[in-house]
């Protein structure tokens, strides 16, 4: 049989035995819709203060522990799978394991897409943020980017682990790793530079949150000229006053009396 047809029966099977998983599909649900109404009500239409960037960093890193419980939730099943697939389909030849993989990765992406736009509705726009079509939608394609993301990051840890304990113990290894060296909870500047100079430019965390916080400006009232915080390592700095001289100059702010002029705004 060619691969394609091989490829087009297996996933079909995946998305079958999916959809007659209530318990699988119901958690995966709710994994999404709880996280999103805790981190709604607690960043509830976030202020336009420059002290809100702070809070808007942490709504942002809020959505990073989505992943932890979504992957926990599809390791068990993952290996189930695989090893009926080691025992009955590979010995007997059936089909090839691209067809195997294939079909695991493809029955997922359509309850990704239905979890990712249920967070987004139930998060981004009760937290206060821009509305524009043109912000709404590009935050939107980066948070159903990272449910593909981290499920593959789950994907691939279980292909390699033996079974379905290692699993959960390397999982949140992982995890904890990428977290820690996104940026947010030690600043770059503080990262060790053993770690600074590579584990920080390959962590998929720290582009998560750089370009969830694309939108994030500081606008100045009168002459001056806005700040944009494209990346999040901007966010450090508490309040303009401790922004560096260098960059005061590059965008205007000349003196304290400047800088109290100016507020926080998406």
């Amino acid at each position: 049989m060619p691969l394609w047809d091989q490829c087009k029966l297996v996933t079909h099977r995946m998305n079958v035995s999916i959809w007659r998983n209530t318990d699988y599909v119901n958690n995966k649900l709710v994994l999404h819709i709880t996280p999103a109404l805790f981190n709604e009500f607690t960043f509830w239409q976030i202020g336009n203060s420059v002290g809100s960037l702070q809070l808007r960093l942490f709504t942002i890193f809020n959505f990073i522990f989505v992943a932890p419980g979504v992957i926990a939730q599809l390791q068990p099943l993952f290996i189930a799978r695989r090893d009926l697939f080691e025992v009955r389909e590979k010995k007997s030849k059936m089909y090839s394991w691209v067809a195997f993989v294939t079909g695991l990765i493809v029955s997922e992406m359509p309850y990704l897409c239905v979890c990712g736009v249920l967070y987004f509705v139930c998060w981004y726009y009760t937290v206060g943020f821009p509305s524009e079509s043109n912000k709404a939608g590009a935050t939107f394609f980066v948070v159903l980017m990272y449910e593909f993301v981290y499920t593959g990051i789950g994907q691939f840890i279980t292909a390699y682990a033996p079974n379905a304990v290692f699993a959960t113990l390397i999982s949140p290894l992982l995890i904890g790793t990428l977290i820690s060296f996104c940026g947010v909870l030690v600043p770059f500047s503080q990262i060790q530079p053993f770690w600074r100079y590579w584990m920080y430019y390959l962590n998929p965390f720290n582009y998560l949150m750089g370009s969830l916080l694309t939108f994030h400006h500081i606008l100045c009232r009168g002459p001056l000229r806005g700040i944009r915080v494209r990346r999040f390592r901007s966010t450090k700095w508490p309040n303009l006053s401790a922004i560096p001289g260098g960059l005061q100059r590059r965008h205007g702010i000349a003196n304290q009396l400047d800088k109290s002029q100016c507020h926080g705004r998406l």
